[in-house]
Order: structure tokens, then C-alpha cells, then sequence
């Protein structure tokens, strides 16, 4: 709360400042000395009151503020109050300049009464000048308003989107999962019980993780490996899989669900019928304060590099989950591997987990 009024009279006092400075500037231009009473002191003074009086109008902004619908309740409140705080800031304003200048002795013995007398004409002018800072201040502090309004829904938005999408990917996935279960049942019942039980710890991970929209690195891991364990048991030695991350890249913070659809469609459009082993390398790292993500299988190389255009639903969902949590800052590339294989290659900014966990529905 202080903090926030010492920035809040921060602005009030470069204010006064301001005005000073063109209450000299104006002096010396038409050869007239610099009045340091009048020019600087009295501005500060002067808008220092102000600082104090805005924090009044602020509440009654926030107690009768200007949306739709209430504005007209709003008016009357507000015209009230102006007709007070005008005359009351500038009047407050002479006092507190008159009690400054008596204390230091400016003011001679008995003269106190006829100097305040002699600033009728100003605290007239002050009265007029103070309801039109009054609405100065209404409308700046209503766009403040606005604006963290439109943050807090973009920010609720931009969450909403994100999680519509990861609902997306659980039942595309367990599809595929109940449908390989059904057809082990009949040909390996013991595999089909292991794969139920591996499938049973993927989904309370994916219900764990659904509680956060985003995870560290380490725990989407670990999720990405109970997944990888329902494919290892559907599979069996059909399947290599091998997972590489730097330990610098595990705090880093990503969507939640976010690579177990790369490692699904390297799975998925890797396997031949020609019975050779399929090898998955999942890699991590951190690169020029980048956070890089390979998912590679050893299919053949592609030829050219696939456009968004190309996607199926599991990448064309990563891709979109990328744009609602970094915008344009996140990149989804598919291409062929230096080494032989397809690649899914994700470079993302590097943020921190803390930071995600602090704001959950905001970008991090």
C-alpha cells in the first residue's frame, strides 16, 4: 500500500516539477525574476494536495464507477463530490502554504489572515482548475481500469483456449490406447493387463498435470514416460525409446501435455509392417536462452520440411497450444534428421517454472 502511494506521488510530484519549470521559463522570458516561493514551492505543495485528494476520487471511482449500465447512478455521486474536493484541494492548498511559510517565519506577526484574505481570487480560480483535474482524474484512472481489465480477460481467454485444447488430446489418445488394449486382449491377455496398468498411470499423471496449465520440464518428462510405457507394453521390441534431457533444461516451464502428441505421431507414422525396430530419441536442451525440444524417429528422411498446413490433429493441437501460450514467440518445425529419421523440433523461449506457477493463466 505505500509502496504503491510513493509510486502513485511519485508521478504528482514530477508533475509539479513540470509546471515549475514553466513558471521560471515564462518568468525569464519577459525579464522578470525568478519567484522560488510561487513558482517552485507553491507547485509543490499544490500538487502534493492533489496527490492526497486523488486518492479520495480513485475510491469513489472504484465505489461508483463509470461501466456500462451504471453511469448514470454514477453521475450524481461524482458531481457531488467534485463540488467538494474542488474548493476543499485548493483551499487545503493556501492553508498548508500559509502554515509552511508561518512556521518558518515568512509571515509577519498578525498578517496571517489578510495574506490567507488576499488569495480569494485564487482559490477561485483553483475551484474551476479542480473540477476540471477532477475528471482528469476519473478518466485516467477508468482507462486504468480498462486496460487491467482487457489484461485479466485476455489473460482468462488466452487460458481457455489452452485448456480446450489439452481436453482434446485425452480422448484422441485413450481411443487409441482402449482400441490396442482390445485387440491385445484376445492375443495377450497378461500384456493387455500390463498395458491397463501403465494406461492407469499416464491418466493420473494427465489428471495430476490438469491442475496446472503449465509444468517444469522434469514433470512433463515423467509424464511423457508413462505414456512412452503404455507404447513400450503395446509394442513390446518393436520399439526403442530413449530420452536425453540437460539438467539446466528440467526447471524450465512448458504446457502440460504438450510432447506426448509429438512422441504419439512418431510412434504412430514411423511403424512399417517390415517388422525392423523403430527407434524414438526424445531430446532437451537449452540453447542461447532457448528452450529446444527434438522428438526423432527412424522412419525415412522426409523430403522437404512439412508446413502447419500439412499437420495432422495431434501436431495441428501442439501447434495451436503454442500460439495461445507464447504467441508468435514459439515454433513447431517438421523435417527430416541430420543422422536419418523425421524430426519434430520445438524451440520455445526459456521461462521459468516459478513464474508460470505465479500466473497461471498468463503467459510466463
Amino acid at each position: 500500500m505505500l509502496k504503491r502511494f510513493a509510486t502513485r506521488y511519485g508521478i504528482w510530484l514530477g508533475l509539479a516539477l513540470i509546471v515549475s519549470a514553466q513558471n521560471m521559463l515564462v518568468r525569464v522570458s519577459r525579464g522578470s525574476a525568478i519567484d522560488l516561493q510561487w513558482d517552485l514551492f507553491h507547485e509543490l505543495v499544490y500538487w502534493s494536495v492533489w496527490a492526497l485528494f486523488a486518492q479520495v476520487i480513485i475510491r469513489m471511482v472504484q465505489r461508483w464507477p463509470f461501466d456500462r449500465g451504471s453511469a448514470q447512478r454514477s453521475l450524481v455521486p461524482h458531481l457531488v463530490a467534485m463540488l467538494l474536493i474542488a474548493p476543499l484541494q485548493i483551499t487545503t492548498t493556501y492553508a498548508t502554504h500559509l502554515a509552511i511559510n508561518d512556521l518558518v517565519g515568512l509571515v509577519p506577526a498578525g498578517k496571517a489572515g489578510a495574506w490567507f484574505a488576499a488569495r480569494g481570487p485564487g482559490i477561485v480560480w483553483g475551484s474551476f482548475t479542480g473540477a476540471l483535474y477532477y475528471w482528469v482524474i476519473v478518466g485516467v484512472y477508468q482507462a486504468v481500469r480498462y486496460r487491467r481489465l482487457a489484461t485479466r480477460l485476455g489473460a482468462e481467454l488466452a487460458q481457455a483456449q489452452l485448456d480446450a485444447l489439452r481436453t482434446q488430446l485425452q480422448p484422441h489418445f485413450l481411443f487409441n490406447a482402449l482400441h490396442a488394449i482390445s485387440v491385445l486382449i484376445d492375443e495377450s491377455p497378461r500384456q493387455a493387463s500390463a498395458m491397463v496398468a501403465r494406461l492407469g498411470d499416464f491418466l493420473r499423471h494427465a489428471l495430476e498435470s490438469s491442475h496446472w496449465p503449465w509444468v517444469d520440464v522434469a514433470t512433463e518428462l515423467a509424464g511423457l514416460e508413462a505414456y512412452l510405457a503404455v507404447q513400450q507394453t503395446r509394442f513390446s521390441d518393436g520399439l526403442s525409446i530413449a530420452i536425453d534431457a540437460s539438467p539446466e533444461a528440467l526447471g524450465a516451464c512448458v504446457p502440460a501435455l504438450l510432447l506426448q502428441p509429438l512422441a504419439e505421431n512418431a510412434i504412430e507414422h514411423g511403424r512399417d509392417d517390415s517388422g525392423s525396430v523403430l527407434h524414438v530419441r526424445v531430446a532437451v536442451s537449452v540453447i542461447a536462452e532457448r528452450l529446444c525440444i527434438a522428438v526423432t524417429n527412424s522412419m525415412p528422411q522426409l523430403p522437404t520440411d512439412l508446413s502447419s498446413a500439412d499437420f495432422g490433429h495431434g501436431l495441428s493441437n501442439v501447434n495451436l497450444r503454442l500460439r495461445a501460450a507464447y504467441g508468435a514467440d514459439a515454433h513447431l518445425t517438421i523435417g527430416p534428421d541430420p543422422q536419418g529419421g523425421t524430426t519434430a523440433f520445438l524451440d520455445l523461449p526459456l521461462r521459468e517454472f516459478a513464474a508460470a506457477r505465479r500466473a497461471p493463466g498468463v503467459r510466463p
